[in-house]
């Protein structure tokens, strides 16, 4: 009998080996018994070779998506019934694979990173794996492109992922671009900080409101309902650019939001404040609203004092013009000047709504150092359990007023924090301060004026600055973090 085979899958040459398998039976089944000898070693090649088919093709079914923790990838790839392509150390390598249905190759587990490219020899595997990711995260998916590659990632409770594609910003994914997929396995915490970007829904319709800065030779402090929220001292001969986020401070879409400026004389070469403001000198300031995707739906002026200003220069019996941009506002001490506009945000987070007036409370000042000492206490005794209850309502509405959307989320935010906790080993407090309250009196901010913030925790090559806007809960009686 003659077969003729052509192009065969591996489970449809199995097949073939089986039917080969069952016809050689059948003809050694009427030869002598001399010959059932050379069957039985036939009979045993044949079934390893049926085997090995097997597991080739159960190798090249595993489907990786399927092991998405570290504890259960390592799990399989560490048990002793698992076959690999090939060991490497303590690591297993598989040749071919699938992810999500989505056929990959050069699969490997190192330490808590799961590394596979997408597959040369099936069309449109990037593709497919593109596709999958913006079906899936249609929110959280950010895109990076360079030069040389395009990188999409995203983040979630149990790993962040990492897919750069072999592409430049200028090129289409093809039928046939190579691509590498990093996952990274996260430790899973059993933490209701550390679970908050995973309890809120995500809002892809969300409002952003900014201000947008640009000055010179000024130094700007811009405060929210009387509470600083920006100080910069604005240095000779830099042009200086910065965007504030003000969804921190706004509450709902019922309640006005004041802006107040203050504009003051910048510093000089020598970092000595000018006794005026410079001729050579503008500030600009706009109120910039967005959507979350950072598209920008509209633009208002709020302040622009910058001109070409032109001087007059006479010199040997010619007249020189010299023109540059400046302000015909000059020599004032400062510059003052409010502005309100009304907030149409997509969220409603009570904040300070149930704060006591905190102008009428008694050693308000001390009260806030003892919090930040007893923080302080906390930080150092890796208390990471009592700091997380003290910061969870801020965060909470801090992953509420920015639509829970974007690369950081709470699980990213709580490690941190663990990480200030395990670093530090001293903590600094500032000597010299100024205590804030807001115009309605429910806001308090503690000022460093001799330090970066009034608390600094401090470690080997390592400091991070700690600063906090508080409330006092009228039911509670006690001071509270809020922003």
């Amino acid at each position: 009998m003659i077969i003729k085979i052509n192009k065969l899958s591996s489970k449809q040459l199995a097949i073939v080996v089986y039917v080969l398998f069952y016809l050689q039976i059948r003809h050694h089944l009427t030869t002598n018994q001399k010959r059932m000898k050379l069957f039985g070693k036939q009979f045993i090649f044949s079934l390893a070779f049926l085997i090995t088919s097997s597991l080739v093709i159960a190798q090249n079914n595993i489907d990786f998506a399927q092991y998405n923790s570290l504890n259960k990838a390592k799990e399989f790839f560490n048990s002793k019934t698992n076959k690999s392509d090939f060991a490497y150390g303590n690591y297993k390598t598989y040749e071919k694979g699938l992810w999500n249905d989505i056929p990959i190759e050069e699969i490997v587990l190192r330490e808590n990173h799961l590394t596979f490219s997408a597959s040369k020899s099936i069309k449109n595997s990037t593709k497919r794996i593109i596709e999958y990711l913006e079906k899936n995260y249609p929110i959280d998916l950010t895109v990076d492109k360079e030069w040389s590659s395009t990188t999409y990632s995203t983040n979630a409770e149990n790993f962040s992922l990492k897919l750069v594609v072999d592409i430049n910003e200028d090129k289409k994914v093809g039928e046939n671009t190579k691509s590498d997929v990093t996952i990274t396995y996260k430790e899973v915490i059993n933490n209701a900080f550390a679970k908050i970007s995973t309890q809120l829904k995500s809002n892809s319709n969300g409002i952003d409101y900014y201000v947008d800065l640009k000055y010179f030779q000024v130094s700007p402090k811009i405060l929210i309902n009387g509470i600083p929220i920006y100080t910069e001292h604005g240095k000779s001969r830099h042009i200086n650019e910065n965007t504030i986020h003000l969804n921190p401070y706004i509450l709902n879409s019922k309640t006005p939001i004041t802006l107040q400026f203050i504009i003051d004389p910048g510093l000089d070469e020598n970092q000595i404040q000018f006794k005026s403001i410079p001729k050579e000198s503008y500030f600009r300031a706009a109120l910039i609203t967005q959507n979350v995707k950072g598209d920008e739906l509209k633009t208002e002026k709020i302040f622009n004092n910058q001109e070409y200003v032109t001087d007059t220069i006479t010199e040997n019996g010619k007249t020189h013009y010299y023109s540059y941009p400046g302000t015909s506002k000059y020599g004032k001490k400062n510059i003052e000047f409010a502005y309100t506009f009304n907030p149409e945000v997509n969220y409603d987070v009570k904040g300070w709504s149930n704060g006591k007036d905190l102008r009428t409370e008694k050693d308000l000042e001390q009260k806030i150092k003892t919090f930040y000492h007893d923080f302080g206490d906390l930080i150092i005794a890796k208390n990471i359990d009592k700091i997380s209850d003290l910061l969870y309502d801020n965060y909470f509405e801090y992953y509420t007023f920015t639509y829970n959307i974007g690369k950081n989320k709470s699980f990213d935010d709580y490690k941190k924090w663990v990480n200030t906790v395990e670093s530090s080993f001293k903590t600094i407090f500032a000597n010299e301060t100024k205590l804030h309250i807001s115009t309605d009196g429910k806001l308090a901010y503690l000022e460093a004026i001799d330090k970066s913030s009034y608390l600094k925790a401090v470690g080997k090559n390592y400091s991070d600055n700690i600063e906090f806007i508080f409330y006092m809960d009228k039911t509670t009686n006690q001071l509270k973090i809020i922003r």
